[in-house]
């Protein structure tokens, strides 16, 4: 039996990392491998155990959680550390970046582009402020430690932009790094076309939403990075039908005042954070993400899934993957008045060529088909397990 230790921190169960992980894990599993998970002490991890009889999990808490930012990353990486010296294994996959680490996913990007993106439009003092943070500089630091390490063999990336980020910021041999994009629940995407009326007309009851609306909709929380003011902005350009879902957790307010200075308020509506906000799907005649930067948004894969068109930004790895003009609309960076007018009004057309033609909405389903979860864990499983044979 090969035994693999499986690298991630922090646990939440909204989170793309985590449900990737989890899902990684189980086809390890699943493999025949044995998997010991190190993570910081507290994480609520779901107990794969007992669910599925996975005897061969070990879960190790690992590190200390109530030292800050900072100090739980300084603790948890040297715990790491300090494991690795005495514990062997076939390999050692990670999700954070770790140094020591033999294969590695970096879904989340690069800390050094999204603090590069994340300050656009910030003022001077935050801008100068940024640099100064302990917490970013050690990210900083483990992040150029784990990708140039000798120890790692392969370095996973869910898109054609993150691994040009990184070959461009950091030295790495290119054939080391192998694009996998992310995948998608398929099956459960089908099951939502198939009760999209049932689901629409609950949704609509619980949130008193009128029927003869057409409805955007925005998922996600960091509502900055994922541009939920230019969101906003593009409501304006469309005809008064429209109106704008906004599922997260996160301060609104900001928003909200935005959204009564452009005349928009009662066509925005903030539903905070929800269960199951992939739902909301069937509601939507859109899915609406235009991003400062986001590796691979799992939000609007889904949303392609479900048969939604998709407006998103050229600084999201999703884009990638959908067809302009067909299956969705991109938005070029940085993101200006004029082009965001054009692309929503370009928008709307492709919504009214969709909304009621189902043949349409599967040939978005279809689009993404290949991207169906199964597939894409089963190919980074025999990767490594071909490795370490």
């Amino acid at each position: 039996m090969k035994n693999i230790a499986f690298i991630k921190a922090t646990y939440t169960p909204y989170g793309g990392a985590e449900k990737f992980s989890v899902r990684l894990i189980e086809a390890f599993l699943e493999a025949g491998c044995g998997v010991c998970l190190l993570t910081l002490p507290g994480q609520k991890w779901p107990d794969l155990a007992g669910r599925h009889g996975y005897a061969q999990l070990t879960i190790i808490p690992i590190g200390h959680k109530t030292l800050g930012r900072a100090g739980r990353l300084i603790s948890f990486q040297r715990a790491i550390s300090r494991h690795l010296k005495l514990h062997s294994y076939e390999a050692v996959f990670g999700i954070d970046y770790t140094p020591g680490q033999t294969h590695m996913r970096a879904g989340g990007g690069t800390h050094r582009i999204f603090l590069k993106y994340r300050n656009e439009g910030r003022g001077i003092f935050a801008r100068l402020l940024s640099p100064l943070s302990l917490f970013h500089r050690l990210k900083l630091h483990y992040e150029k430690k784990a990708i140039e390490s000798p120890r790692l063999k392969r370095l996973y990336c869910n898109s054609e932009m993150i691994k040009r980020e990184i070959t461009t910021l950091y030295r790495i041999l290119p054939q080391k790094i192998k694009v996998v994009h992310n995948g998608v629940e398929w099956d459960s995407f089908g099951n939502l076309l198939n009760q999209k009326e049932a689901i629409r007309k609950q949704l609509l009851e619980r949130h008193k939403l009128s029927a003869g609306c057409r409805f955007l909709l925005f998922t996600g929380s960091g509502f900055e990075r994922k541009g939920l003011q230019y969101a906003i902005w593009g409501m304006q350009y469309l005809p008064a039908e429209f109106h704008l879902l906004v599922i997260g957790k996160g301060c609104f307010r900001p928003y909200q005042k935005l959204a009564s200075r452009l005349g928009l308020f009662e066509r925005i509506h903030f539903l905070g954070p929800q269960a199951g906000a992939f739902r909301y799907l069937a509601l939507a005649d859109g899915f609406i993400l235009p991003t400062k930067y986001d590796p691979f948004s799992n939000a609007c894969l889904e949303a392609l899934a479900a048969g939604v068109p998709v407006l998103t930004t050229d600084r999201n790895g999703c884009a990638e993957v959908i067809q302009p003009g067909s299956t969705g609309i991109i938005l070029a960076c940085p993101l200006q008045v004029d082009s965001l007018k054009r692309r929503m009004e370009d928008f709307v057309q492709l919504i009214g060529t969709v909304s009621d033609s189902p043949s349409k909405q599967q040939r978005i389903r279809d689009s993404v088909r290949y991207l169906d979860f199964t597939f894409n864990l089963q190919e980074i499983v025999a990767d490594v397990l071909a490795e370490i044979a």
